[in-house]
């Protein structure tokens, strides 16, 4: 089983009368999600599920990254996952019902689920802050996504965008 852990890419501040839940990516974070699509494309992280927060960042995070996605994947935009937290997002990837899963959500809940499902994390500086666009990819070695997924990720893959840049 394949999960891709994604925050949303950088965000807009730049109009103060927006609710947090509809601010836009910033110019920053659109070339970001582009970045994090092509890459994940390039080295064949195609997810077939994906499970988004209805935010409206996490939302056109997914779009910049599903312009480099050959096949469109099941797309599903959660309420439930605009600030979750750990108990929210293990539940939630137990629900998932294909692989490779892609989450799109936010910190700290985001960050703090991809320490959680690691075996051993990545040796990298930004891992545990886990950035905006920061993107894991981990197998877990599991039959379905029922089973216990605590410490069970071994890491295929983790990047931020500025590395891709």
């Amino acid at each position: 089983m394949r999960l891709i852990i994604t925050r949303h890419a950088k965000s807009s501040w730049s109009n103060n009368f927006l609710r947090d839940h509809d601010r836009p990516l910033s110019d920053r974070g659109e070339r970001s999600a582009a970045l994090i699509g092509q890459w994940l494309s390039h080295n064949g992280h195609i997810p077939q599920q994906v499970m988004c927060s209805s935010a409206r960042r996490t939302q056109e995070t997914w779009e910049g990254i599903s312009r480099w996605i050959a096949k469109p994947a099941q797309v599903d935009m959660l309420p439930e996952l605009y600030h979750a937290g750990l108990r929210e997002l293990v539940q939630l990837v137990r629900s998932a019902e294909k692989s490779p899963a892609m989450i799109i959500g936010h910190n700290p809940g985001i960050g703090d689920f991809a320490d959680f499902i690691c075996a051993k994390s990545p040796d990298h500086p930004d891992f545990r802050r886990f950035p905006t666009g920061a993107t894991l990819v981990c197998d877990l070695e599991r039959q379905t996504w029922r089973h216990s997924i605590q410490q069970s990720g071994v890491v295929v893959a983790f990047t931020v965008p500025r590395e891709l840049e």
